[in-house]
């Protein structure tokens, strides 16, 4: 592993994590988590199908026990059939991991369930900088064993009914483990998979510029002001911010602006103005355009298919 990698592998504190689950019965088409956070998902039980909105219209099968890291800012679906649309389809229904076995009977062998691991975006910082997915597939490789080994202590600690003291700084632990073993698995295993070297996945510059959007986006974000969040000269930010993210610093912007009306209107309570001053638009009409460009759907389908529960939300 070069220097790059050991620096990261030393600095991973995974502070603020947790963990959901949910189970999805063919046929089905579900978005993924969205928002500030970095993602980890182990598929369990069938094979699931993921389309990531940067890594092309090919969506890729996923064996049961793969893992995928990934960036909530990036748009992304679980399908049970590669041919199934993505537009109008409804978010994940998560349920938080901690407490006891779920009852009743198992899922449907058909069934898929996933396992999601949720941190602050600063957390994983290397998924938000990779244009797409870092797929890991099942196997009796070490790394992908070491990983599976993690995933299930967390489980076994956070479904024990009379948790032993100091859980909560077991399963931080565990979930770095699992982190630098994703780290690992990109310097040393994951050959053509991946064609960037581990240094152009990892900036932290670009992270604190990530942040800072996705904290705030509707600051009058610019991006010598982003440059400055990042520490970096405005031409030198903005190449770097492109070439790790794959769009350019205000893209970036408008998208995590549009995800924010998008998931006022999901919550049921806000009215088109409401969804588009949220986003940052002037008008609703201004906001409808933006949505159905971005979306592929317009934002009433959008509400109709994508309302639920607060209290379901995951992440």
């Amino acid at each position: 592993m070069d220097r790059d990698g050991q620096i990261l592998l030393s600095d991973i504190r995974m502070d603020g994590v947790g963990f959901s689950t949910t189970c999805l019965i063919p046929p089905f088409c579900r978005g993924g988590v969205s928002g500030p956070v970095s993602l980890c998902y182990v598929v369990r039980g069938a094979a699931v199908w993921l389309r990531v909105e940067t890594a092309g219209a090919s969506p890729t099968r996923l064996l049961p026990g793969t893992v995928v890291g990934l960036s909530g800012v990036v748009d992304h679906w679980f399908m049970s059939s590669p041919a199934l649309p993505v537009a109008g389809a409804a978010n994940l229904e998560l349920a938080p991991l901690p407490g006891a076995p779920p009852s009743g009977a198992p899922p449907p062998a058909a069934g898929v369930e996933l396992l999601v691991g949720h941190a602050p975006m600063e957390a994983l910082a290397f998924t938000n900088a990779i244009n797409g997915a870092v797929i890991i597939p099942p196997g009796p490789g070490r790394i992908a064993r070491r990983i599976a080994r993690a995933v299930d202590g967390i489980e076994d600690e956070l479904r024990d009914p009379e948790p032993l003291a100091g859980a909560a700084a077991v399963v931080r632990r565990l979930s770095e483990t699992i982190l630098m073993n994703i780290v690992r698995w990109l310097a040393t295993e994951a050959g053509e998979a991946v064609t960037s070297p581990l240094g152009a996945l990892v900036d932290v510059r670009v992270m604190r510029a990530l942040s800072a959007i996705a904290k705030a986006p509707l600051e009058p974000w610019t991006v010598g002001a982003l440059a400055r969040v990042a520490g970096m000269s405005r031409t030198a930010f903005a190449e770097r911010f492109h070439a790790l993210t794959g769009v350019t610093p205000l893209r970036m912007v408008a998208r995590l602006r549009l995800r924010a009306g998008a998931q006022a209107l999901a919550d049921g309570t806000a009215s088109l103005e409401a969804a588009a001053a949220q986003a940052g638009y002037g008008s609703a009409a201004a906001f409808a355009r933006a949505f159905r460009r971005a979306y592929r759907t317009t934002p009433a389908r959008w509400r109709a298919g994508h309302r639920r529960a607060p209290e379901r939300q995951g992440a």
